[in-house]
């Protein structure tokens, strides 16, 4: 999982505007949402521009964080995430509480998904239309890891026999 770090992210930006003056932290938060994207993703690229916001500091002029999208707590840190969000690919920035959820969420899936390859007899006596989200999801997730693995051999055998 990548993490990003308020700090470099401004100082980053610092150092591609040349040397410029910025008089107030508000000016710079709003130049760095005007200017920068962070891309992700390697099929269909999603980008996005985190929430900034800063601290003033006794010791230091200021601290800048990254205001979380799921549940709006100031972060040092967070984790830019794609999520699936009404058919269209979203990118959010999450605190490590709400990565962890959502990471979570994803292992559960996961797991019942392998269950559900490796015993697929089970699928056979289910009643479809009383599904839970959970349950429907990790059938839809076999599925999907079924097609990857049968695709995967596909192209092996392919690349080591040759296209006969």
């Amino acid at each position: 999982m990548q993490v990003l770090e308020a700090k470099s992210y401004v100082e980053r930006f610092l150092a591609s505007s040349e040397g410029k003056k910025f008089n107030t932290p508000d000016e710079m938060i709003n130049m760095i949402s005007k200017y920068t994207n962070i891309t992700l993703g390697d099929d269909t690229p999603v980008s996005g521009t985190p929430k900034l916001g800063y601290i003033k500091s006794n010791l230091k002029g200021e601290y800048y964080i990254i205001y979380c999208d799921a549940c709006s707590a100031k972060c040092r840190k967070s984790y830019p995430t794609i999520l699936n969000i009404g058919g269209s690919k979203v990118m959010k920035f999450l605190c490590g509480k709400c990565a962890g959820k959502k990471y979570e969420r994803k292992k559960e899936y996961e797991r019942r998904a392998l269950e559900y390859l490796f015993h697929p007899e089970k699928l056979g006596s289910m009643n479809y239309r009383n599904l839970s989200l959970k349950q429907s999801m990790a059938i839809l997730e076999a599925g999907f890891i079924e097609d990857k693995i049968r695709e995967r051999a596909e192209r092996n055998a392919s690349k080591y026999l040759g296209s006969n």
